[in-house]
């Protein structure tokens, strides 16, 4: 995953399963296809209507798959379910902060940056997290702006 501990050994077919089974019982979890071949996840979770919130979850497997626009195209697919047929009013995330790509993917899909927190990461050390949010973008009434 993006942002993750580099695993130094490829997935079995049993932890696949197991991971698609896992992101299947996601009410709002997708597969990340490219040439016909899953090549990461994209994540809604922690999704309270009520309160017009949700957090983004979203990883490119491969390093050869980053810096192809995957990861932009499929955040702002989320966002647009998100503040569209969910009619959420924010949605949320948390990035490491040395996850330079990301964050700039992130900035791009209209992420703006709350705060920072310390970090632990899967090796066991640390880092910082960049807690980051997005509301929808603001509508311009018809005919344009009002001068």
């Amino acid at each position: 995953m993006v942002g993750a501990s580099p695993s130094s050994e490829p997935l079995t077919r049993a932890d696949a399963e197991r991971w698609l089974v896992a992101l299947a019982r996601e009410p709002y979890g997708w597969v990340i296809e490219r040439d016909g071949h899953c090549v990461g996840e994209a994540r809604l979770h922690h999704v309270d209507r009520a309160a017009g919130e949700g957090r983004l979850a979203l990883g490119l497997f491969a390093p050869a798959d980053r810096g192809r626009g995957l990861g932009t195209e499929a955040a702002g697919l989320v966002l647009a379910h998100a503040f569209g047929a969910l009619g959420l009013a924010r949605v949320r995330l948390r990035v490491l902060a040395f996850n330079a790509r990301a964050v700039a993917c992130y900035r791009r899909c209209g992420f703006r940056e709350v705060g920072r927190e310390p970090a632990r990461l899967d090796d066991g050390g640390t880092a910082e997290d960049i807690l980051m949010e997005c509301e929808p973008p603001v509508s311009e009434p018809p005919g344009g702006r009002i001068p």
